[in-house]
């Protein structure tokens, strides 16, 4: 899938100063995650394992002064939306099931699907888009996204759309006949309903 994201421009130019890229350790994100951002916190306030998951963080994620530490890094970016292109219906509905707990889900598809998928859709809150008259019409807006907590999965997952994005520009999964087409950027297919990919 693609990613629709919103960037944190310090955090990332923050980055590249330190020479630091995607941080995707799941257990350095968790013990990062009971550290505040910005604010010192005392070594011995530490648990072990907390501790010697920092102490072997790579430069740019903590500073460690004495007897404080504190942690520099943040998410590089927001991940808003994923999107799915596909040509069959059923596999990019399932694929698109995967982002569910970390963004907004959209699914292009090149033909407008049969009505029992655009069901199946709604009740899983995914966003249909299909291919007409040379651009992109919507067929069902997606369900907005409501992130009810952070955890390191969610954290791991923003890391992993910043890695790919520092790679070169590539759309993979997305087929040649999708890639033919033209895009209309932030307001295809009705317009008003578009907005359901908010950027804040």
């Amino acid at each position: 899938a693609d990613a629709l994201v919103a960037c944190d421009r310090v955090e990332q130019a923050r980055r590249r100063g330190a020479g630091l890229g995607a941080v995707t350790s799941l257990w350095l994100l968790d013990a990062l995650m009971t550290l505040p951002k910005g604010a010192p916190v005392r070594l011995a306030d530490l648990s072990e394992e907390v501790w010697a998951r920092i102490s072997a963080a790579p430069p740019g994620v903590v500073a460690i002064d004495g007897r404080w530490v504190i942690r520099l890094l943040s998410p590089p970016l927001t991940a808003v939306g994923a999107v799915v292109c596909g040509t069959g219906w059923r596999r990019p509905l399932q694929r698109a099931g995967r982002f569910t707990p970390f963004a907004q889900r959209l699914i292009v598809l090149e033909k407008i699907p049969p009505a029992r998928m655009i069901w199946e859709a709604q009740v899983a809150g995914v966003g249909v888009w299909t291919f007409r008259d040379g651009g992109l019409t919507e067929i069902y807006p997606p369900e907005p996204f409501r992130q009810r907590y952070w955890k390191p999965a969610g954290w791991r997952f923003a890391e992993r759309a910043y890695a790919a994005s520092l790679r070169p520009s590539r759309l993979p999964g997305w087929s040649p006949a999708c890639m033919d087409r033209p895009a209309r950027i932030g307001a295809a297919g009705s317009g008003r309903r578009q907005l359901a990919l908010p950027l804040t």
